[in-house]
C-alpha cells in the first residue's frame, strides 16, 4: 500500500488528535493516582477500586476520545485557515494535542476541587449533578480553545496540503457524530443519579459508575449504523451538521437506553432464581437486541443527514 503524502491535509489535525488523546489518558492515569492517595487510608484499597476505578477509567477513556476527535476538528479548522502556519510540524501537532489535553484536565480539576470545596450550597446530589455538568462543559471548552492557540504557535511555511477526499473527510464525520452522541449520554446518565437520590431519597441506579463506558458502548454502536449511509456522501459535508445530527439522535438514545435498562433490571429479577446459564443467555439475548437497536438509531440518523445536505445543495 502506498505510503501517504506528507502534503496530505489530514496529516497534522490525526498526529495533533493522537497527542491529545495520550495527554487524557495520562491526566488521567495522574488523577486517577492522586484520588486512591487521598482516600486510600480512609475508604481501604479494596473499597475504592470497586466503587471509584471503573468510573474514572470510563471517564478517562472517553474524556481522551471526545478531546481527541474535538482536537482534531480544530486543528483541521486552522490548517484551512492558515496552512503555511501549521504546516506538517510534528512540534506542532504535539504542542496542538498537549495544550488541548492537558488544558482541559487542570481546569476541570482546578474546578471541581473548588467546587466541592468552596461552595456548600453545591454539596447535595442536585449539586454534584451541576457540577459534573459544568466540569464537562468546560472540558470541552478548554480543550478546543488549547488546540486552537496550539494550531497557532508553530510556524512552518509550505505548500497548502492537498483537498481530502469526500471519503476520508466523511470518516471524521462519523468519528465527530459517535463522540458528540457519546458525550451527551454520558452527561444525561452521569447526571440522573444524583438527581433521583435527592427526587426519591435513595439509592438508585447502581451501575452509576459504568455509564461513560455505556455511553462509549452507544456511540460506538450508533457511530457504525451512521457510517453505514454517511460514506454514501459523494460531496464533503461540513463536521458541524454531524454534530448536529448527534444531539437530535440524542432523545432516542436515551430513550432506547432507558427501555434496555428496565428490560435489563426485569430479566435481573426473573433471573434471580434461575441457574448462571440462563441468566446469561437473557443477558446475551439483551445485547444483541441492543446492537441492531442503537445500529438501526445511526443508521436513520445518517440518511437523515444525507437528505437535509442534498436538499441544501
Amino acid at each position: 500500500m502506498a505510503m501517504p503524502s506528507p502534503r496530505d491535509s489530514l496529516a497534522f489535525p490525526l498526529a495533533a488528535a493522537r497527542w491529545a488523546a495520550a495527554g487524557a489518558l495520562v491526566a488521567g492515569a495522574f488523577h486517577l493516582v492522586l484520588v486512591l492517595r487521598r482516600f486510600m487510608d480512609e475508604f481501604g484499597l479494596a473499597d475504592l477500586l470497586r466503587d471509584l476505578l471503573p468510573g474514572m477509567v470510563g471517564q478517562t477513556l472517553l474524556g481522551a476520545v471526545l478531546v481527541g476527535v474535538l482536537t482534531f476538528v480544530v486543528a483541521t479548522h486552522r490548517q484551512d485557515r492558515s496552512p503555511d502556519r501549521v504546516g506538517h510540524a510534528a512540534a506542532a501537532a504535539a504542542t496542538t494535542g498537549l495544550l488541548a489535553a492537558f488544558g482541559a484536565s487542570v481546569a476541570t480539576s482546578a474546578m471541581s476541587a473548588l467546587a466541592h470545596g468552596g461552595l456548600p450550597m453545591l454539596q447535595s446530589p442536585g449539586g454534584f449533578a451541576a457540577i459534573g455538568l459544568m466540569v464537562s462543559v468546560l472540558h470541552i471548552g478548554v480543550a478546543a480553545l488549547g488546540a486552537s492557540v496550539g494550531a497557532a504557535l508553530l510556524a512552518q511555511p509550505g505548500e497548502p496540503p492537498v483537498p481530502t477526499t469526500p471519503s476520508r473527510q466523511a470518516w471524521a464525520g462519523i468519528a465527530v457524530f459517535g463522540a458528540t452522541l457519546a458525550f451527551g449520554v454520558d452527561l444525561v446518565l452521569g447526571a440522573l443519579p444524583g438527581l433521583l437520590h435527592a427526587v426519591f431519597d435513595a439509592d438508585v441506579f447502581g451501575g452509576a459508575p459504568w455509564t461513560p463506558v455505556v455511553a462509549m458502548a452507544i456511540g460506538a454502536i450508533s457511530a457504525a449504523g451512521y457510517a453505514w449511509q454517511r460514506r454514501r456522501a459523494m460531496t464533503a459535508l461540513p463536521w458541524s451538521g454531524d454534530a448536529w445530527t448527534a444531539l437530535a439522535s440524542l432523545p432516542l438514545a436515551l430513550l432506547l437506553a432507558a427501555g434496555l435498562g428496565v428490560a435489563l433490571g426485569v430479566l435481573g429479577y426473573l433471573a434471580d432464581d434461575g441457574d448462571a446459564p440462563t441468566r446469561l443467555m437473557l443477558m446475551l439475548g439483551l445485547l444483541v437486541v441492543a446492537g441492531p437497536a442503537f445500529g438501526s438509531l445511526g443508521a436513520l440518523a445518517g440518511v437523515v443527514r444525507r437528505r437535509q445536505a442534498a436538499r441544501s445543495n
